[in-house]
């Protein structure tokens, strides 16, 4: 398929210790998935919690993160195992990643730019 892909990503500022995020995939005019986000914390511990296509969510724990990153992970699932952001310029990079062929990481990147 040759079709391109946008992938955007919405957040609206913390509340209450909460971030609220919401993505979709559109192609040809349409829409081609969503996700629904939340970052909150959990029994002290930021925790990443992504619905994808109204599915039920999972959970992500921060596992490590700095100034300009912050990594969440989940090993108990499929893919992705690793969901980053890290600020990259005016932009933001993301990357997802798991198992893959010959016991490799498969890792998906994004590069997000600002939306007027």
């Amino acid at each position: 398929n040759d079709e391109s892909q946008a992938l955007e990503e919405t957040w609206l500022a913390p509340h209450a210790n909460e971030a609220l995020g919401v993505g979709r995939t559109l192609a040809g005019g349409r829409m081609l998935n969503f996700e629904f986000m939340r970052i909150v914390e959990i029994k002290g511990k930021l925790t990443y919690i992504a619905q994808p296509g109204g599915e039920p969510s999972t959970s992500f724990e921060r596992t490590d993160g700095g100034d300009d990153w912050i990594r969440f992970e989940n090993k108990q699932h499929d893919y992705p195992q690793r969901i980053e952001y890290r600020k990259a310029g005016d932009g933001l990079h993301a990357e997802i990643g798991g198992p893959g062929a010959g016991d490799k990481e498969e890792v998906v990147s994004y590069d997000y730019k600002r939306c007027e």
